[in-house]
């Protein structure tokens, strides 16, 4: 394990979070307000949290970013704005967020003779279907979407900007993010939405599509963790793995999930819903994180859904 860059007197950093209103950003803050860093975040909408400086706005915005990083002059950038799988823009929206949005991000960093770490929050969609199983990071990109190819694009930026500027990028794979706060167009959040509105209906169904599908789902608060680790003991221009080194099916979720249910809910498989570019499995290997900062994932994926599901009744019991 190596030295952690906090630094034995604990001195204090500020980071400077794009994203910071999504689904990783809203877990990781607290975190490194714990341990007494300043933490400065820019998102799309104004948000109110007095732990932190919030700029609204657009990151692929060249002005206002670099009026941001000007005035901020992070010691670390967690990048981690973009557009999901489902997002808006279609198959366009991934490419000109998540590629030329980040190429204006790193440029004006390097402009602006800034030198913070970076971390960048990639995805195991860049493997697309593994040939082999666990996935680990040597395995080469196989996209199938736009989205996966985006964040492929996105890591060869961050390599690129490594290589020729000396920019300290850390690429992150997450796998399958699960937990409280996970957009609604991804499957476990979209499992959980339908049970809640089910049961507010005294019962009703769960569509799904391919239930046999395997994945390796991670709770978004170990994520979180996995960040801080980094942040402490990860090696500039790597690559690491974040997942749990299980393999869960798409029906296994919808059991626990059914299993939780307050009323009956039937499960029915749709067809519309199946995709042409599904892939059957996919699980990967965090040894590389393991060994260089000792994480290891602590939520089961039980007690992910389970806290999933409640965000959604509390949701549905607002009218969301």
């Amino acid at each position: 394990m190596g030295a952690s860059r906090r630094g034995a007197s604990g001195s204090v950093s500020l980071v400077l979070i794009t994203g910071i209103s999504g689904f990783l950003g809203r877990w990781v803050v607290p975190r490194l307000v714990a341990r007494g860093w300043r933490v400065a975040g820019l998102s799309r909408r104004p948000i109110v949290n007095p732990a932190m400086q919030h700029y609204a706005g657009d990151f692929t915005d060249v002005n206002f970013m670099r009026s941001v990083l000007s005035e901020v002059r992070p010691d670390v950038l967690l990048h981690f704005a973009g557009v999901i799988p489902g997002g808006p823009g279609g198959d366009m929206g991934p490419y000109e967020v998540n590629v030329l949005g980040t190429v204006r991000l790193f440029q004006s960093v390097v402009d602006l003779h800034l030198d913070p770490l970076v971390l960048v929050t990639s995805s195991s969609a860049v493997y697309g279907r593994p040939s082999e199983l666990p996935v680990r990071e040597d395995h080469p990109f196989k996209p199938l979407t736009a989205y996966a190819s985006s964040k492929a694009a996105q890591e060869l930026i961050a390599i690129q900007y490594y290589e020729a500027h000396r920019l300290r990028t850390i690429r992150v794979r997450t796998f399958n993010m699960v937990g409280p706060g996970q957009p609604a167009t991804l499957v476990t959040s979209e499992m959980a939405e339908q049970v809640a509105r089910a049961e507010a209906s005294d019962g009703g169904s769960l569509r799904l599509g391919n239930l046999e599908a395997r994945r390796d789902f991670t709770d978004v608060r170990d994520i979180a963790a996995a960040v801080e680790a980094l942040i402490d003991f990860g090696e500039a221009g790597q690559v690491y793995n974040v997942c749990s080194g299980l393999s869960r099916s798409v029906k296994e979720c919808a059991d626990i999930i059914l299993g939780l249910a307050r009323v009956p809910v039937s499960l029915v498989t749709e067809e519309a819903r199946i995709r042409a570019s599904e892939i059957p499995d996919q699980v990967g290997s965090a040894e590389r994180l393991r060994v260089a900062s000792g994480w290891r994932p602590t939520y089961a994926l039980e007690e992910s859904l389970a806290d999933l599901l409640d965000e959604w009744r509390q949701w549905v019991q607002r009218g969301a």
